[in-house]
């Protein structure tokens, strides 16, 4: 091209090049913010509390990020001990020791100790009222099981009162609730007959005790001043001012391997894990104990019924419905939500080829939470992370954390603390 013509276009293209260049800026970048992308509604704005075996760690749900790691200060026999929060500190035992930690930084405030054998019943779920917290140690071939009052920020001793007189070959715990001016246990005497007894708050002492059956579980609950339990093979209900047996309900049910106590505003649902398939599904009345519904529900899996329990993996309840987590095979895991009026499955979520840490999944207002390792054959803990599922079933977050192995974990959301559902 001739040189003069160059010239001719340039002098024609540079300034509609100017002028586009003006106005392109002009549209883009009048000197105002960049607009606020608002979050998703449905988002979580939490904190996840995970035990990994060895170390606590915290973790932001809404960021993935990771506020600390700490150490465990006594981990030998503590599988399956919940984290307990109470204010800004959580609590975390095993048959040996009770210990505090903050939840804040995660380093221990206190610990407390005591001679037990490896025989000892390991689980702990300590009460609260104001700044005391209560706890008990276990029966085993070293010693009687107590209960223990302590103050929850400090340690510091209140009182302590023995809770066990029986034979110390066979295991005996209590979990302690709180009811007023009461804290309420099982307890054992000389002969190794059970009781439902309640100590004074103030110095510990004997208030009243009710006889139970040998096979009451030590887990109670207290529901508008009423104790109940649906754990053994008879569903029981106490007032907890006076603990008069209100009514008693025997299930008529096969033994469970464990079961899982729910509650709603007029019922108590009991639901027994009988083997890898079989659940048997109660609904009793709170007032008078008569059974409303049994109803039957077979999860299908590839493992046979009567082997190991290994496919029952978590259960949880809300509102008419059922909530199991079971695993079809080796590396696949199911979730199940069923309607309990007539035990209709509502939807299924497979998680394939991940390795599953074990956990029994929350459940929160608004989600299913548990924890994952999408590379089962690696067991790489660069791709573990905390599922996020909505009540219907959809995949809301995936919160990536760096372990493998989880032992216990806690949601906490809007100040509502959501633990995992006990069993026993």
């Amino acid at each position: 091209m001739p040189r003069h013509a160059v010239m001719n276009f340039l002098k024609l293209a540079l300034p509609l090049y100017l002028l586009f260049f003006i106005i392109f800026l002009g549209c883009t970048d009048d000197g105002s913010p960049e607009p606020v992308v608002p979050p998703v509604e449905d988002n979580p704005s939490g904190m996840l509390y995970v035990n990994i075996v060895g170390q606590y760690m915290k973790l932001d749900a809404s960021n993935d990020s990771v506020y600390w790691r700490a150490e465990t200060l006594y981990l030998f026999g503590s599988y399956r001990n919940p984290m307990t929060f109470n204010s800004d500190y959580f609590y975390h035992g095993n048959y040996t020791s009770m210990t505090c930690y903050s939840a804040v930084s995660g380093l221990p405030a206190w610990s407390v100790s005591w001679p037990a054998f490896s025989d000892a019943i390991s689980y702990q779920d300590p009460a609260f009222n104001d700044s005391l917290i209560f706890f008990s140690s276990p029966t085993s071939v070293w010693d009687h099981g107590s209960l223990y009052c302590k103050n929850k920020k400090t340690g510091a001793p209140k009182w302590q009162v023995p809770i066990d007189s029986g034979d110390v070959d066979i295991n005996f715990n209590g979990i302690p609730l709180v009811n007023g001016d009461k804290v309420i246990t099982l307890t054992r005497n000389q002969n190794n007959e059970k009781h439902l007894t309640a100590f004074s708050i103030r110095n510990g002492a004997w208030l009243w005790s009710t006889p139970v059956g040998d096979g009451t579980a030590s887990k109670f609950w207290l529901v508008d001043d009423r104790i109940y339990s649906a754990y053994g093979p008879e569903a029981l209900c106490f007032d907890a001012s006076n603990g008069k047996l209100l009514w008693e309900t025997d299930m008529n049910t096969p033994v469970a391997a464990w079961t899982y106590n729910f509650f709603d505003a007029d019922k108590l649902i009991a639901v027994k894990v009988l083997n890898n398939t079989n659940y048997k599904i109660l609904q009793i009345q709170k007032s008078n104990g008569a059974i409303i519904s049994t109803k039957d529900l077979t999860i299908p899996t590839t493992y046979a019924p009567q082997t190991q329990m290994i496919a029952p993996l978590g259960c949880s309840y809300d509102d008419d419905n059922l909530y199991l987590a079971s695993f079809n095979d080796i590396d696949s895991l199911d979730i199940f939500s069923y309607d309990m009026t007539g035990m209709s499955q509502k939807w299924k979520k497979r998680f394939a080829n991940s390795y599953f840490t074990g956990e029994p999944p929350i459940l929160t207002d608004k989600y299913l939470v548990f924890p994952i390792n999408d590379q089962y054959n690696a067991h790489d803990p660069a791709h573990s992370n905390m599922i996020f599922l909505d009540h219907s079933g959809k995949l809301v977050k995936k919160v990536p954390f760096n372990s493998t192995y989880v032992d216990g974990f806690v949601y906490k959301e809007d100040g509502i603390i959501y633990p995992q559902p006990p069993r026993f």
